[in-house]
């Protein structure tokens, strides 16, 4: 492995899932990546990426660490354990370097977030509008920041699923359909998750999910349909799954 940039992307899973699939769900990829990582892109700052599903241990993901000034995160609270372990072998590998840490559990759970040292900078809330100047300039903001997002999901651009982590080996990426997504079930393979809005309509007392973007966003009917035609025309589409409120 090479480093191609000095800026990492982390995606979070557990160890092995993109080597041994053991199912569908384990397979998913991660949308809020993938979204900061095509506007990074967009904006000329280049990324690599790694993923803790695609080795089947910790030291293995060690190796490939040093040489990287910034590791960037998006942390639900399933994958905090993967995030914190991955933020402390980063940080032994590169002691002057910095790790960003946003996402729902960073929304949910800034107190534990914050009382983890080795992650430098915390956001909260959505980043489409935070993260280049974040990723520019990471000593021009405080530890804990509020992110913010884009006014519409109508200035959210057409992610690049190519920016995703990929499995492991040929064989498997074959039966992933990477950059699609695997058979999960419900219809043939391959499969595309899609996001067409954010943040769950209703207010359920069992579920927080409403706090972690307070105002539910909608992309414009005319932007999906777009982009499945582009899906189907270039990989050919077996099944549709809409990932909102996910």
């Amino acid at each position: 492995y090479k480093c191609t940039s000095n800026i990492l992307w982390l995606d979070l899973g557990d160890l092995g899932d993109l080597v041994h699939p053991d199912g569908p769900h384990e397979q998913w990829q991660d949308h809020g990546l993938v979204l900061l990582r095509t506007i990074m892109h967009q904006e000329g700052i280049q990324t690599d990426i790694l993923s803790t599903r695609a080795v089947t241990s910790w030291e293995q993901l060690r190796k490939k660490l040093p040489g990287y000034d910034m590791m960037i995160m998006n942390v639900r609270s399933y994958t905090y354990p993967a995030a914190y372990r991955a933020a402390q072998l980063y940080k032994e590998v590169n002691p002057h370097g910095l790790v960003l840490a946003g996402g729902m559990h960073a929304t949910v759970a800034p107190d534990e977030m914050e009382a983890v040292e080795a992650f430098d900078k915390i956001v909260q809330g959505p980043g489409e509008k935070t993260i280049v100047d974040l990723a520019r300039n990471p000593h021009d903001f405080p530890r804990m920041i509020r992110g913010i997002g884009a006014k519409s999901m109508a200035e959210w651009p057409m992610i690049d699923r190519t920016l995703w982590p990929k499995p492991a080996s040929r064989r498997t990426r074959r039966k992933f359909n990477w950059p699609l997504e695997p058979e999960c079930g419900w219809g043939p393979g391959p499969v595309a998750t899609i996001i067409t809005s954010r943040v769950c309509p209703w207010q359920c007392v069992f579920c927080n999910e409403n706090s972690y973007i307070p105002n539910m966003g909608r992309r414009p009917v005319e932007a999906v349909i777009d982009e499945l035609n582009y899906l189907d025309n270039k990989y050919g589409v077996g099944s549709v799954v809409i990932h909102d409120s996910m």
